[in-house]
């Protein structure tokens, strides 16, 4: 049957069912969530999460970009980039940035150590954490 061929779907009985997928990769969303906290909303951070197409998607040859767009996120740019987040899978150490700014939330997956990020790094086991700063305040 054609229809059983057709992924992303489902056939349940006599029904046809489209599957739901999440558009972001959950070491995505933890990233999205250690880099936001604080300055996404619930609500924000639901709607990025629970987003199941991307805006745009981007690798660059060594990392990737990739973007979701909600009309609940912030208009003026801003980037996120603290505290250091780390992603490792294998011998590949990467670092990620979330930019926001006109309804669209970008987050950037970049080298650290190590190899490039590899083209197939979302459908990869990432383990992602946040690191320590090594900023020491002088005042």
């Amino acid at each position: 049957d054609r229809k059983r061929q057709i992924w992303p779907a489902a056939w349940c009985g006599l029904h046809y069912v489209r599957l739901q997928m999440h558009a972001l990769r959950d070491f995505e969303i933890k990233a999205i969530g250690i880099l936001a906290d604080g300055v996404l909303s619930p609500a924000q951070f639901d709607a990025v999460s629970s987003a199941t197409e991307l805006s745009s998607y981007n690798h660059t040859g060594v990392g990737y970009f990739v973007s979701v767009a909600h009309h609940s996120l912030p208009v003026a740019p801003q980037t996120l980039s603290a505290p250091f987040v780390a992603g490792r899978i294998g011998e590949t150490e990467c670092g990620f940035v979330c930019f926001l700014g006109e309804g669209e939330l970008t987050l950037e997956c970049h080298p650290v150590s190590g190899p490039d990020v590899p083209t197939n790094m979302r459908d990869l086991p990432v383990q992602v954490s946040a690191e320590p700063s090594n900023v020491i305040d002088l005042r």
